[in-house]
């Protein structure tokens, strides 16, 4: 009998929305005082082996995937902390994004809206104890990828 394991990666710490906020210095369609929740690849990895590894433990159960919750302020603070770059938060306007890109659009604004699920951190720190925040993160291997 097959079982399935689904886990819902919120924010990918080394996905391209972080390379994109920092070739565009800062701009993104996230309020300032959005909510965003990110996790490392390598985290996921983790985690999905030890689905596979474990199956008992996350037979038929979805779990929300972050190792951080950061704003993008909060994220461009730690990123120039990180690099020693000048990164600036700038908001990139919704109808603007929406010309760009109409996909992309409905997922700020859900994004913004607040009404998002979100990740228990503290269980799945209990699972992945050495669960990485944005600041390991930068500091293990993504403030080096950010500055090449």
């Amino acid at each position: 009998m097959l079982h399935y394991q689904f886990a819902k990666p919120h924010h990918s710490l080394l996905s391209p929305y972080i390379a994109y906020f920092v070739q565009l210095d800062g701009t993104s369609a996230a309020f300032p005082s959005t909510q965003l929740q990110l996790i490392a690849l390598e985290d996921i990895g983790k985690l999905a082996a030890m689905a596979f590894k474990q199956p008992e433990s996350f037979n038929h159960n979805i779990i929300e995937l972050a190792g951080d919750t950061l704003t993008p302020l909060q994220m461009v603070v730690a990123m120039n902390k990180a690099t020693g770059l000048n990164i600036k938060y700038e908001q990139l306007p919704m109808e603007m994004l929406r010309q760009l890109n109409p996909r992309f659009a409905k997922g700020y604004e859900m994004l913004n809206s607040g009404f998002t699920t979100k990740a228990d951190q503290e269980s799945l720190r209990r699972i992945l104890p050495d669960l990485m925040t944005f600041g390991m993160w930068l500091k293990k291997t993504g403030a080096k990828r950010m500055i090449k």
